[in-house]
């Protein structure tokens, strides 16, 4: 008969199982801490929206068109404050509107984008491709081509602008340049507070995958440069650290990102320094005991998990203590 006090090997993948369960759930629970950037921006535009209603005077309206132009920074210029009171306000509104909700929308794109990749199907790892990058780029150029020609369209439609002046007011719209030179009409502002807003996320996402693509087309190059060189005697010294004459996949992981620009060297040394301080017993190995051990002596309490209001918090840059 089986000892009771033993676990059979099914009990143990079944336990296994369900832990494996657990973490996937608590990584789930904390994708909803993307929602949470999403009412803090429109909060901060609402309360800002009443905020010049009752300084300036203005319709609810050309308020929040006034505050989407601010926290855009397109500041067509056709809107500003008069009196001394709402300069102050405005003045409160832009430092605020660049540092909490702009970082608020970078959650939430950042949130997105991890969505996205969990979505996809899992399968071996694929080295990317000089194909692949450029039609990454291709895709982010043309997005920034449909709308800026959604909205030249909306302008020569709508207020009457030949095509030349509606991509340029489109384009001077979508990259925040903003000069203010030509005038729409009521109605279009209207479009202007969703255009803004899309427009500039867009174009600013198109720029930041350009210099991605950039950066990572230079890694490719890196990597074929690095293949083409063969295994030699010379590089398995360069690679092997301990001096021990073969090369583990710590030491070749490290060279690569290393060389790669992933990540510098200082950075390795930093994170080999902090498993040194878990690894209490100096055996090679992080044991539940040991970080314990390390999280009592260093007077923390890991007993309690971080909410995800604390988080958000956290990496806005506010003054709280995660613990």
């Amino acid at each position: 008969m089986v000892n009771q006090t033993e676990s059979s090997p099914l009990q143990t993948d079944k336990e296994a199982n369900v832990e494996v369960k657990q973490k996937n759930s608590e990584g789930s629970a904390k994708d909803w801490i993307g929602l949470l950037a999403i009412p803090i921006v429109i909060g901060f535009l609402a309360l800002g929206t009443l905020m010049f209603v009752e300084l300036e005077g203005y319709s609810i309206r050309d308020s929040l068109y006034f505050c989407v132009t601010m926290l855009t920074t397109v500041g067509y210029g056709d809107f500003s404050p008069e009196t001394s009171p709402g300069k102050v306000a405005a003045i409160c509104f832009i430092l605020i509107g660049l540092s909490l909700a702009t970082t608020c929308i970078g959650i939430i794109f950042a949130r997105a984008a991890d969505l996205a990749s969990r979505k996809k199907d899992t399968g071996p790892v694929k080295l990317p491709t000089v194909k692949g990058e450029m039609m990454k780029m291709v895709r982010a150029v043309l997005l920034i081509l449909i709308v800026n020609t959604v909205g030249a369209a909306w302008a020569h439609f709508h207020d009457g602008f030949d095509w030349l002046d509606g991509f340029y007011w489109a384009f001077i719209t979508s990259t925040s340049v903003g000069f203010g030179d030509l005038e729409t009409s009521d109605a279009t502002r209207n479009f202007q507070i969703g255009f803004m807003i899309l427009a500039v996320l867009i174009v600013a996402n198109g720029f930041g995958t350009l210099v991605e693509v950039i950066g990572i087309v230079g890694k490719i190059h890196r990597i074929e440069k690095f293949c083409s060189r063969g295994v030699t005697a010379d590089l398995i010294v360069e690679i092997d650290e301990d001096g021990s004459g073969d090369v583990d996949r710590f030491e070749f992981l490290t060279y690569m990102l290393v060389n790669m620009g992933k990540i510098e060297i200082e950075d390795v040394e930093q994170v080999m320094e902090l498993f040194k301080h878990y690894d209490i017993d100096n055996s090679g190995y992080l044991t539940i005991d040991d970080v314990v051990l390390a999280n009592k002596q260093g007077g923390e309490d890991d007993g309690k998990p971080v909410s995800a209001a604390k988080e958000l918090a956290w990496k806005l840059g506010l003054p709280v203590k995660i613990t």
